[in-house]
C-alpha cells in the first residue's frame, strides 16, 4: 500500500521494502510468512499484501511492525535470534538488490570512495534523519545517523550497522569490528558508528 511522502511520519522506499518481502517467504516458507501475516496489524498486512513500487514511500511503522513479527516468528522456527535475523535479512535482501543493479559497478570502487557514494543513496531511502561521515580512510570509516524520530530508533539500530557492512562487503571489503554509540532523547536520538575493516 503506497502512500505520498509525508514528511511528519517515518517513511521508506520501495527499493528496501520489496526486495525484503521476497527475502522472507523464500528464506523461511511461505506457510512462516502466512503465520505473520495471520497476526499482523492491518496496516502491515496491506504492505505485504502490495504490489510494491520502488520509487514509492511507505510507513516504516507498517514495514517494522511487519519485520519485528518475522524476526519472532523465525526465531520459534528456527532458534535464529532477532539480531541474526535482521543481519540476514540486510546483508541477503540487500544482497539481491545490489546484484540487480550495482553489484557489478561496486566492485569498481575501493571502500573509500563507495563510502562517499553511498551515504547520498542511503539518505534517499528515508524521509528523516541526517547521514554525516566523520572519517572515512582506507581501512576505517566513521558515520553518524541523527536526528532519528523516535518511532524509528529501534529501525535503524538493526538496519544501519548491517547497511555500512553491505556496502563494504560489496566491494570485497572484510568487516573487522564495528563500535556503535548511541544517544537517546525524548524524541528521538543517534548512531554514531566507527567501522574497521580489511582488504
Amino acid at each position: 500500500m503506497t502512500a505520498p511522502l509525508n514528511n511528519d511520519i517515518p517513511m521508506i522506499k520501495g527499493t528496501i521494502v520489496a526486495p525484503t518481502l521476497t527475502w522472507i517467504p523464500e528464506t523461511y516458507g511461505k506457510d512462516m510468512f502466512q503465520r505473520v501475516l495471520a497476526k499482523a496489524p492491518e496496516q502491515s498486512r496491506k504492505l505485504a499484501e502490495g504490489p510494491i513500487v520502488s520509487s514509492a514511500w511507505y510507513s516504516l511503522v507498517a514495514f517494522d511492525d511487519l519485520m519485528q513479527l518475522c524476526a519472532l516468528e523465525a526465531q520459534k522456527q528456527t532458534g535464529e535470534k532477532p539480531d541474526i535475523f535482521f543481519r540476514r535479512m540486510v546483508m541477503e535482501s540487500g544482497n539481491q538488490a545490489l546484484v540487480k543493479v550495482y553489484k557489478f559497478v561496486m566492485r569498481m570502487f575501493d571502500p573509500t570512495t563507495l563510502i562517499g557514494k553511498g551515504v547520498p543513496l542511503m539518505k534517499r531511502t528515508y524521509n528523516f534523519g541526517e547521514i554525516h561521515v566523520h572519517e572515512n580512510v582506507s581501512g576505517k570509516c566513521r558515520l553518524e545517523f541523527s536526528a532519528i524520530p523516535k518511532a524509528a530508533i529501534e529501525s535503524i539500530r538493526q538496519g544501519f550497522p548491517n547497511a555500512i557492512q553491505l556496502v563494504l562487503t560489496g566491494c570485497g571489503a572484510t568487516v573487522v569490528d564495528q563500535q556503535i554509540t548511541a544517544v537517546f532523547k525524548p524524541d528521538g536520538g543517534s548512531f554514531d558508528i566507527t567501522t574497521t575493516y580489511k582488504m
